[in-house]
């Protein structure tokens, strides 16, 4: 969730994104070259300031965390060797790490390694809720043995340790920049190594050192593209071999499982890996006030919307939290479509009629689904609360809204 400082905030939409990998099915791609192709660049590969889905995605393939999630939300062992152990009052977990496990430069991973990408982290991390106070200290009784000391008993420890922002680094090759990012280059211990790096591009070879399976391709091509139309037009003409399907246009990737319904492409499908949701600015009117809160989540149609937008390929949501984390399928948490109720909300704070409620949502300008999100909110809102809310709109690109976020400065996006 958006954290703005000192706001509580209100979440009022939230549809989920399914993973959806779209693969041409006329080339074997295991002993060769995999060009994955997505939409837009990559500003940095330093993980202490990655913040976007396709960024987080390549450290992935270049970096390990200590944890992994399984599908039902438990802790798998990866850089670690075994469970943590964690203490009766919640405040020290013990991490026991695998022996064996090289930087690509290297150098090797041990608790000294793991704690300086910790301490590293918390200097300069942008995403500084994934420890934001958390860590007391770190001792490190051991080569291989490292202990997190907490400062209160979290509900976010899973979150800490599977992080990919938290993905170990080389201390020898970061030396120089544990105060500064390094933009264009990333030095972990992942199943391959960068080889070349530019914002569009960037190229990644197998470990041949790697502590685990080594892969069987011969690398990964990450390539970005433009524009939606561009990225369906490299998949149809075999130019790339897998498509990241949260980066094209919904109209065109109902297309492409069309075309998978035809077997004319494979299509991966997955539990969703993100939410989106639009937050309100509540230290300031007019949404510091409740019922206007509450109005407003009344007036998003998120079934429409689903139908509208995305061709009821992504699901609405009425809930922030992951679906794996659900005790039940029924868990929703926010009211549902009913203008009828807005209205009354509305008219008993004095909107409607002889004044209206004038917001602006800011939204992502290189998200296409976003932007029509905003209009067909926008246009829902003219049919059924005309004489009680304006919504004007207002495009940013993402990376400038994530600069932005903590500075609270967007009234609704």
């Amino acid at each position: 969730m958006i954290n703005i400082k000192k706001n509580n905030i209100l979440s009022l939409i939230s549809i989920s994104l399914a993973s959806i990998l779209q693969i041409s099915c006329a080339q074997n791609i295991n002993s060769r070259k995999i060009i994955v192709g997505s939409s837009g660049k990559i500003e940095s590969l330093d993980p202490a300031r990655a913040n976007t889905l396709k960024t987080l995605q390549l450290l992935s393939s270049l970096g390990d965390t200590l944890y992994e999630l399984d599908n039902k939300g438990n802790l798998i062992p990866v850089l670690a060797s075994e469970m943590p152990l964690i203490s009766n009052d919640k405040l020290k977990i013990e991490i026991t790490l695998r022996e064996g496990v090289k930087f690509h430069d290297g150098t090797n991973f041990d608790s000294e390694s793991m704690k300086f990408t910790f301490n590293r982290f918390s200097e300069i991390g942008t995403m500084n809720y994934i420890i934001d106070g958390k860590i007391n200290h770190i001792e490190t009784p051991s080569k291989y043995k490292i202990i997190l000391h907490l400062n209160k008993p979290s509900s976010s420890i899973k979150g800490l340790l599977t992080s990919i922002n938290l993905t170990p680094i080389s201390p020898t090759f970061y030396k120089n920049h544990t105060e500064r990012f390094l933009n264009d280059n990333f030095i972990g211990t992942g199943k391959y190594f960068l080889k070349r790096f530019t914002n569009e591009v960037q190229v990644l070879e197998p470990n041949q050192n790697y502590w685990g399976e080594i892969s069987k391709n011969k690398g990964i091509n990450f390539v970005g593209y433009s524009n939606s139309s561009s990225l369906y037009g490299a998949l149809k003409s075999k130019q790339i071999d897998v498509l990241l399907s949260n980066s094209i246009d919904d109209s065109q990737r109902n297309k492409l499982k069309i075309l998978s319904e035809k077997k004319q492409l494979n299509e991966g499908v997955g539990p969703a890996t993100e939410i989106s949701f639009i937050s309100l600015l509540t230290n300031s009117k007019p949404f510091n006030n409740k019922n206007v809160r509450l109005a407003l989540a009344q007036t998003l149609n998120r079934e429409f919307i689903s139908e509208k937008v995305s061709y009821k390929l992504r699901k609405p949501s009425r809930s922030i939290v992951p679906q794996i984390l659900k005790k039940t399928n029924n868990q929703e948490y926010w009211p549902k479509f009913n203008p009828k109720v807005a209205r009354k909300l509305l008219e008993s704070e004095g909107y409607c009629q002889d004044k209206k409620l004038e917001f602006t949502l800011t939204y992502r300008s290189n998200v296409a689904t976003d932007k029509l999100i905003a209009l067909t909110w926008q246009e829902d809102l003219k049919n059924n609360l005309s004489d009680c809310l304006n919504l004007n709109l207002n495009s940013v690109e993402s990376t400038t809204i994530y600069k932005n976020l903590s500075k609270g400065i967007y009234q609704s996006v």
